[in-house]
């Protein structure tokens, strides 16, 4: 038997101290959505963003949408066969303060949990549906407590992978600033980029699609200027119209890096042209 397939879905639901346009236009930039789909995305039905994926993937997509201001869910795709009225309705999500005695994430005996971070009532499942923690991360700070209240560390709440959003953004960033060293060394421009994003990829999803876009643009681009080059050595006339050509291509590669980065540091989706796909 394989592990249990989850899914993430989202019900229009936000967080109170974010500005809805502001959410659906980076949800809308995530999704890669026009508006009229993300307005239907906010309708308040559930609508499923990934599924068939195990409980830890379903965890760190839920992490990175919820960078948007929404609020997704991990569901498991067993429970789609229960009735909805069978399932348990969910309490209030509470708020413990750090260092209040909270009840562990174990069974009540009725089939229901409540989350030690945010007391969000839900059925028994490995993660909170409502905030994402792992139950089996939480880390006790209180061994002197009873078998049924135990103090957490809200910090263990965090998968260790998901980078602080601020954190991201330098990272995206660096990645398409970096091949302005290419003006200055030969090749650099494809090869600092590439380091960046094979240093921080696996820590953000966000710094591993803008690396990816900025190594396929730098290396498109050199292939392009590499050959016209080539090109234009062969006869003196071919020289007098590529080397037009080329000026323009360096300069439209300076613009591209500094309006990419600084999209990258604002938290935005980018999508360049005129770049072949090298790193899907």
């Amino acid at each position: 038997m394989g592990d249990p397939a989850y899914k993430v879905v989202f019900r229009g639901e936000y967080s109170l101290d974010c500005d809805i346009l502001d959410v659906k236009q980076k949800v809308a930039a995530l999704l890669k959505l026009d508006e009229a789909k993300v307005e239907a995305l906010f309708s308040g039905k559930t609508v499923t963003l990934k599924k068939g994926v195990n409980h830890d993937e379903a965890v760190r997509l839920k992490a990175f949408f919820d960078r948007t201001g929404g609020i997704a869910y991990v569901e498991s795709l067993e429970d789609v066969a229960a009735p909805f009225m069978a399932r348990p309705a969910p309490s209030p999500p509470a708020h413990p303060q750090p260092g209040t005695p909270v009840k562990p994430a174990v069974p009540d005996g009725t089939g229901t949990i409540n989350c030690p971070k945010c007391g969000f009532g839900q059925a028994e499942a490995p993660s909170c549906t409502r905030c994402g923690v792992i139950f089996r991360k939480l880390t006790p700070t209180n061994a002197a407590s009873s078998a049924d209240e135990v103090v957490f560390r809200a910090a263990s709440a965090t998968p260790a992978h998901v980078m602080d959003e601020s954190e991201e953004r330098k990272w995206a960033m660096f990645c398409h600033l970096s091949a302005l060293s290419g003006f200055l060394i030969p090749s650099a421009n494809v090869i600092a980029p590439l380091l960046v994003w094979n240093y921080r990829k696996k820590a953000s999803d966000f710094v591993d699609v803008h690396g990816k876009a900025a190594f396929n643009f730098q290396l498109t681009i050199t292939l392009f200027l590499f050959f016209s080059l080539l090109i234009s050595l062969l006869n003196d006339t071919v020289l007098m119209i590529f080397l037009p050509v080329i000026a323009f291509l360096a300069i439209y590669n300076m613009i591209i890096i500094v309006t990419s980065g600084k999209k990258a540091n604002k938290g935005e989706n980018i999508e360049i042209r005129m770049s072949l796909g090298f790193i899907k």
